[in-house]
Parts: C-alpha cells; structure tokens; sequence
C-alpha cells in the first residue's frame, strides 16, 4: 500500500518523464512525431508493467520497428537505453516500497521484477549507492 509521500513521488516521477519526453521531442526536429508517439506507448508501458522482463523484441513489437531501429529512436528521445529505463522505474519503485517498510527485501526485488535477490541488491547500490537494507535503515531514521 502507497503512502500519501510515495504517490506525491511517483506522481512527480510521471511528469519528470512527461517534461523529459516533451522537451526531447521538441528537440529532435528530425524523428517524426510517429515515433515519439510509439515511444511514448512503450514508457507508458514500462511505468504500468515495470515488475515484468519484457525483451527489446517485445518492446520493439509494441512500436512496430526492428529492435536495432527502436534501440536508436528510444535513446535518442530519452537518453538511455530501454533496459536502463526500466531498471531506473524498478529502482524508484523499490525504495517506494523500502520506505513503507511492509514487505522484505526478497519480496521488494521480485515484486519491482527482479528474479535474482542478488542482482536486485547488486543494481539498487549501483543506482543508489546504498544497499536495500541500508536505504531502508537511512529512510526510517529521517
């Protein structure tokens, strides 16, 4: 269950993405506005579905382009790669989920869509700098 604080984050996450695509898409005069739009499904789609391992294939079925063409256009609308999008989403979500403190670790990693309990305390100190269980200490303090 959200708290009120994690809905106000996730609500300013949303919008952060909306500006960024916006501004992107003002900006790149040359990709046409079909693009941004197919574009724009699939972040919709990795915001709703983020705890699911759709594939760049996958992802690039649901905008209708050859992987290497939606690679292309995806980081050159956002900045990153697709994966590095969505692992950005999981990571936000989690520490939603730490902050609240209702469920563990493991259960954290598999509900963002992380297979590996491993990989999933691996990729939050990579983005964080801290580990789970440190974010988690660090959060309840303040």
């Amino acid at each position: 269950m959200q708290t009120r604080e994690s809905k106000k984050i996730s609500a300013a996450y949303f919008f952060s993405i909306l500006s960024l695509l916006e501004r992107s898409i003002a900006s790149e005069e040359h990709l046409p506005n079909q693009y941004a739009n197919k574009i724009f499904y699939v972040i919709q789609t990795m915001n709703k579905e983020y705890d699911k391992n759709y594939t760049l294939d996958e992802y690039a079925k649901m905008c209708t382009m050859s992987k290497f063409h939606f690679l292309r256009v995806f980081k050159e609308i956002t900045g990153s790669s697709p994966i590095e999008y969505r692992n950005e989403i999981r990571i936000n979500h989690a520490k939603e989920f730490l902050e609240d403190n209702e469920y563990s670790i493991n259960e954290i990693g598999r509900m963002v869509g992380y297979a590996s309990d491993s990989y999933f305390c691996d990729a939050f100190k990579k983005k964080t700098g801290y580990s789970p269980i440190q974010y988690r200490r660090k959060t309840q303090k303040q």
